[in-house]
Parts: structure tokens; sequence; C-alpha cells
């Protein structure tokens, strides 16, 4: 048995047991329910120090967490070598200074309430030495600080503890250089201070060493840590430290009226007010201002709606009232450390490329990351970045990150808000790592719908401008999916990707990226849908490195409408993994396409589980698809075509043999292939004995002035969930002023299947669902506006299959209001 605290709500449980050379095996499914108390709604805390892996410390130890709101004191539990935790200390401090024995420890923070249950954060450990060491000139510090903050609010500068010391001397300076530097003597740990910014963001840099206790010569100084400090900027995002008071205030420019009219404003989120709450907006506009509570965010991305009505300017004939809605963001931010990552354990999961940089025409690119903890307890994570172009074990950046039971956190950003990248002027690009560092998290992803994924993460990497948003959905890949050197001649270690161009109107980038700390020698050939080879390009990486071509097919000299990718590790080190971006001339809409591993997937059949031939208005959306063989022999192949919601019969067409090696190019296959026009619905490709086809498609709009859409690559039974197996899950989803999304569930193996659709919100403890049944090879869409949400950020849904032998994939289709771009969001 385990005991675990769980947040409130309904509860389903079950156990599986584990075998070393056989599945597990589950008991069945059974739910209870924890009483909802809106009032007890409290975060966990978060460790601040010692930090996970800190270097060996003498006894006494200081603790630092995130205060709670609404705590009335601090419980600190600690274990040594594997002995059951006990309680070191009481306060009502968010520090406490303990000795302790010598050993491993692990350690946690409870906090505790007057009238609500107790809250837990995650568990963290470090080493105690039994005694100091013979004196030395004093280790180098580890210095860390928030990547970003808002001008007036205040921020700390941490680093760690080290032997032979008793005292730091931490330096602040505006250069890089030191230069006119102000210096502090502390014998803390911290130091807090407070800047304000003018019109610009200003960075502020910082540095510490140790001042030895027996000799006469001080440590080496620590790595420079800076925070970059954000002026006020209407209608812009903005963050605050964890832990920081009092919160920000932010404002909001509302466009004149004439003749003017009275307005009433309010927000949809308690950590949020506005002022002035009612008055006439007249021709030259108004502006408001919204204020935080801090002490009530949650970590990362807050997301707020200012709703404002006219009670007089009824419009229309039932007289309604006009409503505008304008959204606010305050990024609640950890501290970030400098210096190259250790190896990664293999649950470790990578976004292969992050940005923040300026792009085409005014626009900003940015990448919005969300994680998911689907676990009952916290989960703690490290965020490791590796800039492009550079050694990952020799430079980088690392944050902590601590998500709570069953919450999914959003990290809009991730390279401005919590880094500080790019917020200058400067852009920059690179990878992330995200490293569980709780061990009930770290279940790796797998292709095997028996295992319960406990940690989901993506991220959506987007051009912002005044006429909305083009981009698209990049995926946490496990470090475990990375290829390495074949050690026979078998296929397994290829990668491939497909749907390239270089052309008149698209272009194609390469990304590479090293996962597991080690220099890597790559082979990529370049083929044309008839499998003949254009060219081979010998690549190197440096250990832990992103590496983007932009330009690829160009830069060495193909032209091609249609073009195929296959990288091959040549040398004895590394773990690698790609992508491309298809991006359009014209509207410089980028389609991410994954690598997959070459003949992985043996199936006799192959969903892709949406494609279109559908009127909008004047524009039109069309789907091409691609068949890859990547056997040798030719293979024949059926096509079976199900309109979505049933919305007619389904229907069937055989392509001629498809000959090993070669791309089936099948354009608009609605209506070339089915001869269906204005129609919605999924395509099954069967083959009458095991194939390894590799089926991806293009759904997109052609306009005069270039094309918008999204790549769905095909599932199969394998990559689908049955009953009683795992549950899926969808992130980075929202219905808003600024998005639509549609779900999508299709069923994969030709039998009827029950499913439950969930849809869970960040800030409420009722998660509306349905249930229906899929025929076989059926597909269902459905608007996430009809689950009754109009202003939902970060939303999750879950999709279970209840009954029935079929299998079940699904999908989100997230559309931007304004450009009406699609990203397509594959289930984990």
């Amino acid at each position: 048995q385990v005991t675990r605290h769980l947040p409130e709500g309904q509860v389903e449980w079950w156990v599986a047991a584990l075998f070393q050379a056989c599945p597990p095996a589950e008991s069945k499914h059974s739910t209870f329910s924890i009483p909802i108390q809106d009032a007890c709604d409290h975060r966990q805390p978060l460790l601040l120090a010692p930090a996970q892996g800190a270097a060996s410390l003498v006894s006494p130890v200081t603790f630092a967490w995130t205060a709670v709101a609404k705590a009335t004191a601090y419980r600190v539990w600690a274990g040594v070598d594997g002995q059951d935790a006990s309680v070191v200390g009481t306060t009502a401090q968010s520090r406490l200074t303990s000795s302790l024995p010598a050993g491993i420890v692990r350690w946690y923070v409870e906090a505790t309430f007057d009238s609500c249950p107790s809250v837990h954060s995650s568990v963290d450990s470090f080493a105690v030495l039994k005694s100091p060491p013979p004196c030395s000139s004093p280790a180098r510090p580890q210095a860390t600080a928030p990547g970003q903050v808002a001008s007036g609010t205040p921020f700390t500068i941490r680093w760690s503890a080290v032997a032979n010391a008793t005292s730091y001397e931490l330096q602040e300076s505006a250069t890089a250089d030191f230069s006119a530097a102000t210096t502090l003597i502390s014998p803390d740990l911290a130091a807090t201070f407070t800047h304000i910014s003018g019109g610009s963001p200003q960075r502020w840099r910082y540095r510490v060493r140790a001042i030895s206790n027996c000799g006469d010569d001080p440590g080496r100084r620590s790595t420079t840590v800076s925070v970059v400090v954000l002026p006020e900027k209407p209608q812009e995002s903005t963050s605050i430290e964890a832990g920081a008071q009092p919160g920000v205030s932010q404002t909001i420019f509302i466009p004149g009226q004439n003749p003017p009219v009275a307005f009433t404003a309010k927000t949809d989120k308690p950590w949020a007010s506005v002022s002035p709450s009612s008055g006439t907006l007249g021709p030259a506009g108004t502006t408001l201002t919204v204020t935080t509570d801090a002490t009530a965010l949650k970590l990362g991305s807050n997301k707020a709606s200012v709703i404002l009505t006219y009670p007089s300017a009824k419009v229309g004939t039932r007289g309604v009232t006009p409503v505008t809605t304008v959204p606010v963001s305050v990024s609640l931010v950890t501290p970030v450390s400098s210096g190259g990552k250790t190896t990664p354990p293999p649950d470790a999961l990578i976004v292969p490329v992050v940005g923040h940089l300026s792009g085409a025409n005014g626009s900003q690119f940015q990448s919005d990351v969300r994680v998911a903890n689907t676990s009952a307890q916290p989960a703690k994570y490290q965020l490791n970045l590796t800039l492009t172009g550079t050694d990952g074990t020799q430079s980088g950046q690392s944050t902590s990150i601590q998500v709570d039971p069953g919450a999914t956190m959003a990290l809009d950003d991730i390279l401005g808000n919590f880094f500080g990248i790019g917020t200058e002027g400067s852009g920059a690009t690179g990878m992330l790592e995200i490293r569980p560092l709780t061990s009930s998290a770290s279940t790796p992803q797998s292709s095997s719908s028996s295992v319960s994924i406990q940690t989901v993460a993506s991220s959506r990497t987007y051009t912002t401008s005044a006429q909305g948003t083009f981009g698209q959905y990049i995926p946490a890949i496990s470090l475990s999916q990375f290829i390495e050197k074949p050690s026979d001649t078998a296929l397994s270690g290829v990668l491939t990707l497909q749907h390239l161009a270089q052309s008149a109107a698209y272009r194609t980038n390469l990304g590479l990226v090293e996962g597991a700390g080690e220099s890597a020698n790559v082979l990529v050939h370049v083929f044309n849908n008839a499998g003949t080879e254009l060219t081979a390009v010998p690549l190197s990486l440096m250990p832990g490195e992103h590496k983007q071509l932009n330009y690829f097919l160009l830069r060495y000299g193909v032209a091609a409408n249609d073009a195929r990718i296959e990288i091959e590790v040549t040398s004895s080190t590394g773990r690698v993994s790609a992508y491309a971006s298809v991006i359009d001339n014209l509207t410089n809409d980028p389609l991410l396409v994954p690598a997959v591993v070459k003949a992985a997937t043996t199936a006799t059949q192959y969903v892709v589980p949406t494609v279109a031939d559908a009127v909008d208005g004047t524009a039109r959306s069309r789907s091409d698809l691609r068949i890859y063989n990547s056997g040798s022999a030719p293979i024949n192949a059926t096509l079976l075509f199900t309109p979505e919601n049933n919305g007619g019969a389904p229907v069937t067409s055989t392509l001629p043999a498809i000959a090993g090696g070669e791309v089936r190019a099948l354009d608009d296959v609605v209506n070339s292939v089915f001869g269906k026009s204005n129609i919605r619905g999924s395509i099954a490709i069967t083959t009458a004995t095991a194939s390894t086809l590799v089926v991806t498609s293009r759904t997109y709009t052609q306009t005069g002035s270039g094309t918008y859409g999204q790549f769905v690559p095909a599932v199969s039974a394998k990559d689908s969930s049955g009953a009683g197996e795992r549950v899926l899950q969808l992130v980075q989803l929202e219905q808003s002023a600024r998005y639509s999304t549609d779900i999508g569930v299709v069923e994969t193996s030709g039998k009827p299947a029950t499913v439950e659709v969930s849809v869970l919100t960040p800030d409420s403890k009722v998660a509306p669902k349905t249930s229906f049944t899929l025929a076989a090879n059926g597909t269902q869409r459905l608007a996430l506006a009809g689950f009754g949400l109009s202003s939902a950020y970060n939303v999750r849904v879950t999709v279970k299959v209840l009954s029935g032998s079929g299998r079940v994939s699904a999908y989100g289709s997230v559309a931007d209001q304004q450009t009406h771009d699609t990203t397509f969001v594959p289930a984990q």
C-alpha cells in the first residue's frame, strides 16, 4: 500500500503489477471522491535550496522554499540514508536552518493552515559531509536568479553554500565587464533587489564568490547570472519571481467610442482586479489598470480576461449587450542558473527547438511550452536550455519547476519569460530538455498503449503580429526515442522525414539535436519520391547541440516540389533526433515535420485522423497525402475514406502497387481519389500483409497570397489505446477570443469502441465530459466551445476507451481566430 495526498474531485485508481519479461497486469479500475473545498485550494511549496543534486554541504544546512498564501506554519521533513522522514523544524518563515547528520538527505516541506488540510512539496535530495574538509581555497558557488521580472518587483539572487566559507562577496553590475560594480559582503546565501526600468528592458548581472574562513585567498567567482527588468507596457505580458510580494500592475488601453458609451469592467480570475471598474468610454479611449495578487498565482504563465460590457449600447433586434474581452498574462518564474548539463536520464523529454526572435514584417517568434503531470503527487522537473550551436555540456541555463498533481503548467514565451532571452531585442533559438526529478513522474514515453505516461510535454512555436499568429506544434521527444549508430545492418537506426520541398512556393529548414551529451556524426541523405538519392551530406554535432540549417535543400543544390530525407548516425557516440520545418514563402506559415524511425512501425492499417475538401467562404481547404513504402518489396494498399460525424457512407479506392523506397503522392486526395467535395473525414490505408509504411498528410488552405495549414501524421493501432489501457492526453488547447479548438477522435483498428472525452481547465474543479460510440473506422469531431467554454487557456483533454474491442486515437485542431491558421495537436 502507499499513502498519497490527492487533489480534490473524482479520483480513478487501479494497480498494475510489473514484471521483468511480461506485460503489466492491471487490476480493475475503481473510483472515489475527495470533497471539493474551494477555500482550501492552496499551492504546494516549491523547494529552492539546497537544490537537487547540490554539492556536498556541511551541517548546519539552510533550507528555503516559496511561501504559500494563508499558510500558518511550515514543517521541514528530512530522512538520512533511506530512513523515514521526520520533522527537523517548524517555522512561520519560508526558510529554516537545521543541523543534520552526515549522509544523503531526502527532504520536503509541509505547509499547514488553520482550517484546511496541509499541502506538501515534491521531494529533493542532497549530501551532507561528516566534517569540514581541510582548509583550502573555497569552491566556486553556483548562483541563481530569475530570468526576468517586472519593473518595481523584488527578486532574489541565491547561491550555494561552500565549505571553508562563512561569508560571500556578491557583485551587481549593469554592464557585462562589471565595471563600476556594486559589491555586497554577506554571511547569508541570498540577497534581494528591486529595480525600476524606464522605457526599455534593463539587464542586471550578478556574480558571487566565497571568502575563506581559514585563509587569505577567496574562492573563484560563480558563473554570471542576470535578470532582465521589464518596463510596464500596455497589454504586454510580464513576469514575477515565485515567492515575491506584492504583485504587479499592468495597463490595457481600450480604443475610443464616438458617441461616448458607459462601460463596466471586471476580470474572470480571482487573482486579478481591474480599475476603474466602470466609467465612460469616449473618443480618446481609456486606460485600465489590472492588479495581480502574487500570492494567488500558479507557477508558470497565468492568463485572465478583462471583460468590458456596455449596458446602454444594445445592438440587434434582441438588444444584446456588446462585450469586449482583453487577455492579460503574468508569469510566475523560478530562479535560473548558468552552466553545462550532465548526462540526461533515459526518461528525459526534449523539445527539439524553442525560440524568441524577430520575424518578417515586424512579427515576433516565440515558443509556448506545456508540461503536464498526470500522476497523483507533485512532480519536480529541471528545465535545461541549450542555445543553438553550443556544447550543452559546457554552457546552458537551467531552472526547476514543480507541477501539481493532475495539473498542466503553461510556460508561455519560455525563452523570454523564464530565461530572460530575447526581450532586449536580440533573439535566440535552442533546445529544451525536461528532466524529471521526481521518481513517480519518471515513466518514459512509449509507443506501447499499456504504459501510463505520467509526464506529457510539448511546445508551440509561432509568429505573432497584429494580424494574428502562424505556427507549428512541436511535441517533446523521449530520449529513448533518439537514434544511435546501428549495431547491424537493420534499418531501425535511421530517421526519415517526408513532405519536404524547395521551390518557389516552399522552403525547408532542417534541425538536428544531440540528446545524450556526446559528440555525434550523421549522414543526411536526400531522395526524390521515386527513391532516387539526390545528395548525401555529412554533418557533425557537439555534445548536447541543437543545429538548424535554414534553406537546407537549397544550400546543398536540391530543388524539388517533393523530397524525403533520411538521417543515420555514423559515429560510435551520440544519440540524435531531427525535425524539418516547411515554410510557405508567401505567408511564412511553418509546418513541423517530425522525424520517425524508419521501419519502426509494422502494421496492416494506418489512419490519417483528419483530411478535408472544405469550403469556408471564398477559401478552400484540401489535403495532400504521402505514402512511403520503407520496405524493399512492392506493396498494394487500399484507401478507405470515412466521413466524420456519421456524415455519409465510407468510400474505398485501391492504389496501384507502391514500389519499395517509393513515396506515392496523392494531392487533393479527398477529391482526386474519392471524388468527394465539401466534406471532412479520415482515411485508413490498409495492406493485405504487414507493412512498414510511413503515411503523412498536409491539410491546408490555398489563398491568392500563399497557404496556411497543418501537418497530420498517420497513426496505427499500436499507437492507439483500447479499453482498460492508457488515457490519451491532448495539451496546448485553448478556447478564447484568440483561438478556437476542435477535438477529433478516430477508431484505428476497424472495430467499434465507446469513448469518454473529458476537458480539464486550470481553474475548475469540474471536468466537463461526454461519451459516445465510434463505429469501426469511425471519426467524430467535437468543438471545445460545445463544453461550455469561452475563455479557457491551457486546456488539457483526456480521451479514454470505456468499452468495445476497437482502438482509438485523438487529436486537437487549434485555429487562430484572425488568420484561421490551424495547428494539429496529436494525442500522447
